[in-house]
């Protein structure tokens, strides 16, 4: 995979780097700037990425979607450009961190978290898929089918996975707040930096 041939033309170029939970936030963020950007965009899983870093010149604009192992090596030095939830996203110079930092998960941060959902979404009518991907009910209410397994490990195992699948879903939402916010709001500064 040669990176340094994306610059063709007049469009500007830039490179989505994912870890391997992040792939469907990379494609997202891909479409979404291939459907109303105006820049050129390459895709790459981090390790891909890692063994063709040594193509890359200096000047290439480097998204990272995720806490992966590179992205964590910018994170300390990023200008943060927006945090709200968790949810986060700078940059330094040619290289940009989309990341979570943490998942709010106490009900009055929750709510806020949802009704920020909610407002992003009525406020960006423009981007044709929901903001709200993941039902506020669901946040609150995950019912278990219970079966027998259930009632052998008893009430403590149902909590933790009420609570894992609680955690999935909002971290899932988040990254997807924050990629289109990443597009509307901050895609075109990082391209023009």
């Amino acid at each position: 995979m040669i990176f340094n041939s994306m610059n063709n033309g007049n469009k500007k170029s830039c490179i989505v780097v994912y870890g391997k939970n992040e792939d469907v936030y990379a494609n997202l963020l891909v479409g979404l700037i291939e459907e109303f950007g105006e820049y050129e965009c390459g895709i790459s899983r981090e390790d891909k990425f890692k063994q063709n870093q040594d193509e890359l010149s200096s000047s290439n604009k480097v998204i990272f979607i995720g806490n992966t192992k590179i992205s964590q090596k910018f994170i300390p030095n990023l200008r943060n450009k927006y945090s709200k939830f968790g949810m986060n996203y700078g940059w330094l110079g040619n290289k940009c961190v989309i990341h979570t930092n943490y998942i709010p998960n106490k009900k009055p941060e929750l709510n806020n978290f949802i009704d920020y959902c909610k407002k992003v979404s009525e406020d960006n009518k423009k981007i044709s898929e929901s903001f709200v991907t993941v039902r506020a009910k669901e946040l609150f209410d995950l019912t278990v089918h219970v079966n027998l397994f259930v009632y052998l490990i008893g009430n403590v195992a149902l909590t933790f996975f009420q609570k894992q699948k609680k955690r999935k879903a909002i971290n899932k939402q988040q990254y997807n707040v924050l990629v289109r916010n990443f597009f509307i709001n901050g895609l075109n500064e990082f391209m023009e930096d």
